[in-house]
């Protein structure tokens, strides 16, 4: 490690909880190994101190975040999990846990802590947001299970759970502006916006299987913008 990157007060920190491993200064550290760019420094400092401080809600939501920007996300639902039972309350915890729970295609976890939000506060806007868009993804995801369980073609693989996780609610929106109307249940499948009916079974599963093949041509284009949401 450079001189440069450690910093006196890193140093005095550093001697600090060296002389006494109970030291709450420990988050002091963190932070300024932080500021250096020293992540994996700050992230076993913070573990270290909260085995000896284990209800310290400050610790636990910075690593919480060190978890989230380094794309551990797992770990990030933990220490938010921690969070939210020491600190039911934390608003912030419950924000985070709805967008990790999302990200992991929990979404009866991630309504639920939607809904925590908005008894803690009524009036949180990002929460109903949060919750309408988590309801829509809900309800097209059901459509997509329903046509791909209907479907007669067996070379159409179903979508699979990592593609279903990325159909979030604004993507929804879009693919629905594209494909208006895509699926009717009766006894044929008809696809609105062409007028084009199908007559027979054959060509009501020879529809399906385009529907799907289209979609999951759609999902793959936008994999890439998920993949840096957070």
């Amino acid at each position: 490690m450079a001189d440069k990157e450690l910093s006196p007060e890193i140093q005095r920190l550093s001697n600090k909880v060296a002389a006494d491993p109970q030291s709450r200064v420990f988050v002091q550290l963190a932070d300024e190994y932080l500021k250096c760019g020293l992540v994996e420094e700050a992230i076993g400092v913070l573990s270290d101190g909260i085995l000896n401080h284990p209800t310290h809600v400050a610790a636990r939501m910075m690593l919480g975040k060190i978890y989230l920007k380094t794309k551990q996300v797992e770990q990030a639902k933990d220490e938010f999990e921690a969070v939210a039972h020491i600190y039911p309350d934390s608003i912030l915890s419950h924000k985070n846990l709805v967008h990790i729970y999302r990200e992991l295609g929990e979404l009866s976890k991630a309504m639920a802590a939607c809904d925590t939000i908005l008894v803690i506060d009524p009036k949180d806007h990002e929460a109903q947001l949060l919750l309408a868009s988590i309801q829509q993804e809900i309800s097209v995801m059901g459509d997509i299970h329903s046509l791909t369980s209907s479907s007669q073609e067996t070379a159409v693989p179903p979508l699979s759970p990592d593609e279903l996780v990325l159909l979030r609610g604004d993507d929804a929106e879009l693919f629905a502006h594209h494909e208006t109307s895509l699926i009717e249940r009766g006894s044929n499948w008809v696809e609105q916006g062409t007028g084009y009916d199908h007559p027979s079974a054959t060509a009501s599963d020879n529809a399906t299987a385009g529907h799907i093949t289209r979609l999951q041509d759609w999902l793959a284009s936008i994999q890439e913008k998920r993949k840096d949401e957070f």
